[in-house]
């Protein structure tokens, strides 16, 4: 079972912020879809569940 890519946090830019650990993308939005993909997976099927409750 693979796992997904902590986050580390990266204050080369400020004010910083939370990263994948494995191609510095910022994650505090959503998550790296290439290198946490459960955790991505997660919240994209949460949101197109919100949104075809409202059609």
């Amino acid at each position: 079972m693979t796992s997904d890519a902590p986050d580390v946090w990266d204050a080369s830019i400020p004010p910083g912020g939370y990263v994948c650990s494995t191609c510095h993308t910022p994650v505090e939005s959503e998550p790296c879809p290439d290198h946490q993909p459960t955790a991505h997976a997660a919240i994209t099927s949460g949101t197109d569940q919100e949104d075809n409750r409202d059609q």
